[in-house]
């Protein structure tokens, strides 16, 4: 019988999706938001 010695990784398990939740999370922090919501394309236009 053989003797693991080695220290045991802690190995964290999650689910496919939530990879991509938490890069979209990640991101959105880093982010700037417009100060306010934009209806049409044309309201980026500056006058």
């Amino acid at each position: 019988m053989s003797k693991n010695t080695g220290k045991q990784k802690e190995i964290k398990v999650v689910p496919f999706f939530a990879r991509f939740l938490e890069e979209q999370a990640a991101q959105s922090e880093t982010e700037a938001l417009p100060p306010a919501t934009l209806k049409y394309p044309s309201d980026w236009e500056e006058y």
